[in-house]
Order: C-alpha cells, then sequence, then structure tokens
C-alpha cells in the first residue's frame, strides 16, 4: 500500500496535466469544428459574466443551446461513455 501511495503522489502532476490536455484539446476541437458551440460559450460569458475555465454547468449550457452539427468526435466520445453505463 505505500508503494501505490508514492506512485499516486508521484503522478498525480502527470494525471492532472493530462486530464488540462484532453479539456484543452477537447474545447480547441469543438470550437474548430462546431462554431456554434464557440458561439454560445462568448455568448453565455458575456450575459453572465461566467468564465468557462472549471464551470461543468456553463459547458452544458453551452452544449444543449448551440445550433449547428455536433462534431462526429464528440458523438463518438458520447457514445462510449453511455456503453460504459450499461
Amino acid at each position: 500500500m505505500l508503494q501505490l501511495n508514492h506512485f499516486m503522489k508521484q503522478s498525480m502532476p502527470f494525471v492532472l496535466l493530462a486530464a488540462f490536455r484532453r479539456k484543452a484539446f477537447m474545447n480547441n476541437t469543438l470550437r474548430k469544428e462546431w462554431p456554434e458551440w464557440g458561439g454560445q460559450i462568448e455568448k453565455i460569458e458575456r450575459e453572465t459574466g461566467v468564465k468557462f475555465g472549471k464551470n461543468q454547468a456553463a459547458y452544458r449550457t453551452a452544449t444543449m443551446k448551440a445550433d449547428g452539427d455536433v462534431p462526429a468526435l464528440l458523438k463518438e466520445i458520447l457514445s462510449r461513455a453511455r456503453s460504459l453505463l450499461g
């Protein structure tokens, strides 16, 4: 157990960095492939003053309100996540 705790403490910065990179990748990909989504983010930030940095509810709201075609990458991610739920 001590070795596992040591490993977790040593690897945690890498895990956080990987999560940040995935979030940045998704954010950039969605803005590029689904401009309406990026527009909703900007609109919500402008109207509410909410910054999207760590606000899951704001991301969820923008995703639900965005017009246009949902990118294939996001559809695939959601499909795989749903399959994990059973």
